[in-house]
């Protein structure tokens, strides 16, 4: 049983010492309209989000997610992650920048291949410990919030080789692999 956007989610806490309670509007739906999904990132491109406004959102969040195994220009193979979550206060703000070299720092030689993925939330509520006392009304303290996230956002991580083009390479071995991990996470999300 889930609740529709728009109306209110409510906490309500029974004790013998006092009640508490809490009512947040669900925010509307929020969805990403680019990149599209499973989006083959370059090496040496940023990306560039855009999503639906959210109608009844406090703020969003952005999470986003990107590793990768490369050699560096020394010669040395090695790993690169990025895991990072933003927190966007104006909400007529519908689009974020990754530049190209947060992704791709400047020692990067050759890309192994990866994924990632990315996903926006819209959150009505007060965000932990930028309103004093929370919002728990009663005999109760803390902060109560709801929240309405996008579908998941896969991005596949091309695979650059040596002395070849990037527009040369069809598909190689290790993107097919990460198209079918990537479709197994989305199964995994489907049963949650």
């Amino acid at each position: 049983m889930g609740i529709n956007p728009g109306k209110a989610c409510s906490l309500k806490v029974f004790q013998s010492n006092g009640d508490a309670n809490a009512i947040e509007e669900l925010p509307g739906d929020i969805a990403f309209q680019s990149p599209g999904e499973n989006s083959i990132l370059h090496k040496g491109q940023g990306l560039s989000f855009t999503w639906t406004k959210a109608t009844g959102a406090d703020h969003y969040i952005f999470d986003l997610y990107i590793e990768y195994d490369y050699e560096d220009t020394s010669g040395w193979w090695t790993y690169f992650d990025l895991d990072t979550i933003i927190t966007i206060f104006d909400t007529t703000q519908t689009s974020l920048n990754i530049p190209a070299n947060i992704i791709f720092p400047n020692d990067v030689a050759v890309v192994y291949g990866g994924y990632g993925y990315a996903q926006i939330l819209a959150e009505s509520g007060p965000l932990l410990g930028r309103v004093k006392d929370g919002n728990i009304k009663g005999n109760g303290v803390g902060y109560f919030y709801a929240q309405n996230e996008s579908k998941t956002l896969y991005i596949i991580i091309e695979e650059t080789q040596v002395g070849k083009s990037v527009d040369k390479i069809k598909e190689p071995l290790s993107q097919k692999l990460l198209k079918r991990r990537i479709e197994q996470f989305k199964k995994l999300e489907a049963t949650d």
